[in-house]
């Protein structure tokens, strides 16, 4: 059942990873050197959507779905073969960014986000607990590590909802 579970819920994430929602006309977000503070509330929406879909893709497609399904199947989330070093380098790559990411997303004053804030909150401490297994733990296939995702997509969701709300209002 808890299968079937992360199954489900890596589906909804994949799913919710394909929306850049990025009306930006050139396609990207600003640049993160960009101070938050200089940046209109659409600049800051399009960053805190990419941020979102770089830990839907990046850090939990490519790198937490597939590695706790690894350490309990020996396969990727999909059932299929998995090659276990190249899926580290990748979210290696893609975690190293956390701390630029948490940078900009601490640096929004104003009150109106406060609640991107909170939910960010939560999932960069998801992050960091999830990164401290699989950098201090040999990941094996089958050896039933337990990573510590089960609240991570709660937090993300919200995280997503928070920022949706920007665009709304």
């Amino acid at each position: 059942m808890k299968k079937l579970l992360f199954v489900l819920l890596a589906g909804m994430l994949m799913l919710t990873g394909c929306s850049k929602g990025n009306d930006d006309k050139s396609g990207e977000a600003p640049k993160s050197s960009e101070s938050s503070s200089e940046m209109s509330t659409e600049e800051v929406t399009a960053k805190l959507r990419e941020i979102n879909d770089w830990y839907v893709t990046d850090i939990w497609n490519i790198g937490l779905c597939d590695i706790g399904y690894y350490t309990t199947s020996g396969t990727s989330a999909t059932g299929e073969e998995l090659d276990i070093e190249l899926t580290l380098k990748q979210y290696n790559e893609a975690v190293s960014k956390l701390e630029e990411y948490n940078t900009f997303v601490n640096g929004l004053k104003d009150k109106k986000y406060d609640d991107v804030k909170f939910a960010w909150e939560k999932l960069y401490k998801g992050i960091k607990e999830s990164d401290k297994i699989v950098q201090s733990n040999e990941i094996k296939a089958n050896s039933g590590l337990d990573l510590k995702t089960d609240k991570l997509s709660q937090y993300q969701s919200a995280f997503q909802k928070y920022i949706n709300a920007l665009s709304e209002s």
